[in-house]
């Protein structure tokens, strides 16, 4: 099995962010004592996609010697219920393979579609996505996310969104807010009701 994955979005016929999904890939086996031992623009430059259904999402699975890719259509989940869950003691520096934490906590609230982490009661992410909230005027993401998104990165650096400590008490500031990640973006919001305790 392997130690981590990647997703990255392919649209308009593209893959998108390609840079910095290479800077987490590298940093990630750096950190974990690997080497990095390929790259992403010429291993799917091989994929010779002609995908009449856009977006595709592409599945990296690696570790420190192989890769494995697998593409499959993307249609983002609709959310109607979300709780959020205390909980000190997880942390998710690195996109592992092994996710078992999060079907963990969403087996337990089947009532929910996702589930929002907190920790003394500062929100950090969903079990798939970084978060950015609207307060009518500008986009702000916990400062303590669980896993630092290239999507979250790229918004950050082109000062779209900007970070902030959200306390689970500050929800009612702020009029909406968004589930990001590499296949999803500012374009899709949430009313900040349908997060439940």
């Amino acid at each position: 099995m392997y130690l981590f994955f990647e997703s990255i979005c392919y649209e308009n016929d593209a893959f998108q962010n390609l840079e910095m999904h290479q800077a987490r890939i590298e940093k990630t086996l750096i950190a974990n004592g690997m080497k990095p031992f390929f790259d992403l623009e010429k291993v799917l430059e091989c994929s010779n996609l002609n995908a009449k259904f856009q977006p595709l999402k592409c599945r990296i699975s690696y570790d420190d010697s192989a890769y494995f890719i697998l593409f499959e259509p993307y249609k983002p989940k609709v959310h109607k219920k979300i709780k959020l869950v205390e909980n000190l003691d997880f942390d998710y520096y690195f996109k592992f393979e092994d996710r078992k934490y999060f079907k963990k906590i969403l087996a337990a609230n089947p009532e929910f579609d996702d589930v929002i982490t907190t920790q003394n009661g500062f929100l950090t992410d969903s079990t798939y996505a970084n978060l950015a909230f609207f307060d009518g005027q500008s986009w702000f993401t916990p400062l303590n996310c669980l896993l630092k998104g290239t999507k979250r990165e790229l918004l950050l650096e082109k000062k779209l969104i900007s970070t902030a400590k959200i306390h689970q008490n500050d929800l009612s500031n702020f009029q909406s807010f968004s589930l990001i990640n590499a296949m999803r973006d500012l374009d899709i919001k949430y009313p900040t009701k349908i997060i439940y305790q």
